[in-house]
């Protein structure tokens, strides 16, 4: 078990990411104004392969309805069953939720996806060309610029998970 706060957190935020690009390529119109989870069976086999760790998180969502809400939903579930007390020590998920570095990261990878969809529009990228192209991304001077403006004292947010748990 990991007590690391940044390996945690890397882990946390792989999972708020891979969540965010299962929405955005997998998302289909189901009944009425419902949104329901439809990952191609290829695109399973693949997360399997590839992300079989966030496999738990894909499957969690698949074939059914859902929301911002459920989704952050899932993540927190998936965090506190296969991350907290089981891969890292028990109440560091709860501290990353709850902290600046993960808050300030989850909103650069909002602007990041806003950004470059678009780009994401055009042709379906696995999760690993996102997260590669997200890292480039960050490490831009304009983007290093508005990080440390972002890292002055006195910004704060709040929570992700509220007790989703």
């Amino acid at each position: 078990m990991s007590d690391d706060f940044q390996s945690v957190q890397a882990e946390v935020v792989e999972a708020m990411q891979f969540e965010t690009w299962l929405r955005f390529y997998f998302l289909t119109q189901g009944e009425g104004d419902e949104l329901v989870m439809d990952i191609p069976a290829e695109v399973q086999e693949a997360i399997q392969r590839d992300h079989a760790h966030l496999w738990p998180l894909a499957e969690s969502l698949n074939g059914k309805a859902v929301d911002y809400q459920t989704s952050v939903n899932q993540v927190c579930i998936f965090a506190a069953r296969f991350l907290d007390g089981v891969r890292h020590r028990a109440g560091l998920v709860d501290r990353v939720f709850d902290s600046r570095d993960f808050k300030l990261e989850m909103h650069l990878f909002g602007l990041f996806v806003s950004g470059h969809e678009a780009v994401f529009d055009r042709q379906r990228l696995d999760f690993a060309k996102w997260r590669e192209i997200f890292a480039g991304w960050k490490a831009s001077d304009q983007v290093r610029e508005y990080l440390a403006k972002a890292t002055a004292p006195g910004v704060e947010g709040e929570s992700s998970c509220n007790a989703v748990q």
